[in-house]
């Protein structure tokens, strides 16, 4: 429920307990950085929603630092090794700091939908017109003609329509391209 304080002036973030200024606010109400922190972590996964930058390993946040979603990312290893937090924590990073929109699909999932849609007209689009779009667990899925030209076409509208991509794999780039 929402409840109207009385004295605004002594108004605190409910998150991160800064001043709130202005003529009224709400108990419970955000403060705009955390306000849109908190819209940005709706963009990921639940697993994932608590996933920040500083978080990560320091190694992988020097490698990202000044990263501002206007160039892709390509984040390789092997399984369980934190890929998917790291793409997670980037992406609620820029979403909640520059005015930009982002997006968040696992590729296995969206294949799946899209054999799935031949069937009952169901399929949700990729969502390409985002500035900034995670592609989650590349190369988890059984690669044959078809998946491989569903992900070219995914890929290279990103790339010729300058939209930037932060890519999850378990597979090293050379081992993608074949």
């Amino acid at each position: 429920t929402l409840e109207l304080v009385p004295e605004p002036e002594h108004g605190q973030c409910a998150d991160c307990g800064c001043e709130l200024e202005g003529h009224s606010y709400w108990e419970g109400m955000l403060c705009t950085p955390c306000d849109r922190l908190a819209h940005a972590s709706k963009l990921v996964p639940k697993r994932y929603r608590g996933a920040r930058i500083g978080d990560i390993p320091e190694k992988v946040r020097t490698a990202l630092k000044g990263y501002n979603g206007k160039s892709s990312v390509y984040l390789c290893g092997g399984v369980g090794v934190g890929k998917t937090h790291i793409a997670a924590a980037t992406l609620i990073a820029c979403s909640a700091r520059y005015p930009m929109q982002c997006a968040w699909i696992n590729v296995p999932t969206w294949l799946e939908e899209i054999r799935r849609s031949f069937t009952d007209d169901s399929v949700r689009p990729m969502n390409l017109s985002a500035s900034l779009t995670v592609l989650d667990d590349l190369g988890a899925e059984k690669v044959s003609d078809w998946t491989a030209e569903r992900l070219y076409v995914a890929v290279n509208t990103a790339y010729e329509s300058e939209r930037n991509l932060i890519v999850t794999s378990n597979l090293s780039l050379g081992q993608v391209a074949e």
